[in-house]
């Protein structure tokens, strides 16, 4: 952990007064959690700690990179989920998974069309998220709601192979 901490302190847009360590002991884990110094960005970041050893990143891009960017990147993903919340509002909660590298990307908005009419992704979606894992825990990481905020049997079955831009799968959950 201070070494995590001792590496944010020294990145140039790290905000270093915003660093903080929280400590939660039931699960073995810490978090220390930072914000960019941006200019009007609320751009965010993670690292969380299991018993010593770093399990995750996570970087809030509020919403400053778009898929293209991050398919520059990292090439097209392995899979997809498309999973909409629906009750007072209906909005989708998109993930990009590329296990085998470690890497999971999130993006969340607010639908306005009816229920049950078709989602289309586009590379010019701006993504809110990127979570930076060990390969070997992509499975841990499911079964404890670290890369949806869902019960794994829940989501399984909409994690599917990634088809491409356009309209993709999706599951409704009702809130």
């Amino acid at each position: 952990m201070d070494d995590v901490i001792a590496s944010l302190e020294v990145i140039p847009n790290v905000d270093k007064t915003t660093i903080v360590l929280n400590q939660f002991p039931d699960l073995h884990r810490e978090r220390v959690f930072w914000r960019f110094a941006t200019d009007g960005i609320p751009a965010v970041g993670t690292v969380d700690l299991e018993r010593g050893s770093v399990l995750l990143i996570r970087l809030d891009l509020a919403e400053s990179m778009t898929l293209e960017d991050l398919f520059a990147m990292y090439g097209t993903p392995e899979f997809l989920s498309a999973i909409v919340n629906t009750g007072e509002a209906r909005w989708l909660a998109l993930r990009l998974l590329w296990p085998s590298k470690g890497i999971a990307a999130g993006h969340v908005e607010v639908l306005l069309g009816a229920a049950g009419s078709p989602i289309k992704v586009s590379p010019r979606d701006a993504v809110g998220e990127v979570i930076y894992f060990r390969p070997e825990d992509y499975e841990q990481l499911l079964d404890e709601k670290d890369l949806f905020n869902r019960d794994r049997s829940s989501i399984e079955d909409t994690i599917l192979p990634w088809q491409g831009f356009g309209v993709v799968p999706q599951t409704e959950f009702r809130q």
